[in-house]
């Protein structure tokens, strides 16, 4: 599934201001709809939705939600 990261692993945030600072100079010309927002938590070996905001269209269920 395509999706975009925004912040991953150790990042704290002393560091958001040199990553800001790297994207800024970088020449980044990415055009991409955005569907829906989906936070995620560690969960054992790996990172598992905790919550998904959609923001086009109907919303899609996670993994084990029933649709309403």
């Amino acid at each position: 599934m395509p999706h975009l990261s925004l912040a991953q692993g150790d990042l704290a945030r002393g560091q958001l201001a040199a990553v800001v600072e790297v994207l800024a100079a970088l020449d980044l010309e990415l055009e991409f709809e955005v569907r829906n927002l989906t936070i995620y938590d560690w969960v054992g070996p790996r990172y598992e939705p905790r919550e998904r905001f959609p923001l086009l269209g109907l919303a899609e269920p996670m993994v084990g939600e029933t649709v309403r």
